[in-house]
């Protein structure tokens, strides 16, 4: 019992310091850290990023929303092949460049994508300066009921937690429970704990 009691009490104290080191990490971004709002198809990504991007114009700074659905359909992004997991993660290191053009304008990259599979999201953190993960949970049983893009009846296949595995997000910086919570209400959450700092107006001089 006594060393399940300091075992039990390691692991929380590595919890604490992971955390307060996650913390930090966040705290120190510069004015253009890249948002990447990943999840299930319907649990809320965009509306949240939308609201993040009008809440941050709204204190002078610039902002480019890269959705997920707007750059397959102005082909933003190569085909390749589909929807396969290869095809996305194909995609996800061209959307590298993307981002990193808009921090080069000045601007702070708002990505609202399904963040699959698991190698697009290492991919990222490799690749692109200042990158949060912002992860929103929600059952996938909600997010099917919630589906107003019929993305779960596309008789095409090849649909993240349907016909392809979700791979859950295990290294997020920040997870945000989208079952619970409406989009205003994660967006409190984020701008009061979270990214307090990058919401402060004196943050963009």
């Amino acid at each position: 019992m006594i060393i399940f009691h300091v075992q039990h009490i390691l692991k929380v104290r590595e919890k604490i310091k992971n955390n307060e080191n996650r913390s930090l990490i966040i705290a120190n971004k510069t004015k253009y850290p890249a948002l990447f709002f990943i999840g299930y198809s319907a649990a809320g990504k965009t509306t949240l990023a939308l609201l993040v991007k009008e809440k941050l114009e709204s204190l002078g700074k610039s902002c480019i929303h890269f959705d997920g659905n707007d750059m397959s359909e102005y082909q933003l992004l190569s085909k390749f092949n589909g929807f396969d997991m290869d095809s996305r993660l194909a995609r996800a290191k061209q959307l590298v460049n993307l981002v990193q053009w808009s921090q080069n304008q000045g601007a702070i990259p708002i990505v609202s994508v399904i963040g699959q599979p698991a190698e697009a999201r290492e991919y990222w953190r490799e690749n692109i300066e200042d990158y949060i993960e912002i992860f929103l949970k929600c059952n996938l049983e909600v997010c099917m009921a919630r589906d107003n893009k019929k993305v779960y009846t596309d008789p095409g296949g090849n649909v993240v937690g349907i016909d392809l595995n979700f791979d859950l997000p295990s290294a997020s910086d920040i997870v945000l429970d989208s079952l619970n919570n409406g989009p205003k209400e994660l967006l409190n959450i984020l701008t009061e704990r979270h990214l307090n700092s990058l919401f402060s107006r004196d943050s963009i001089d």
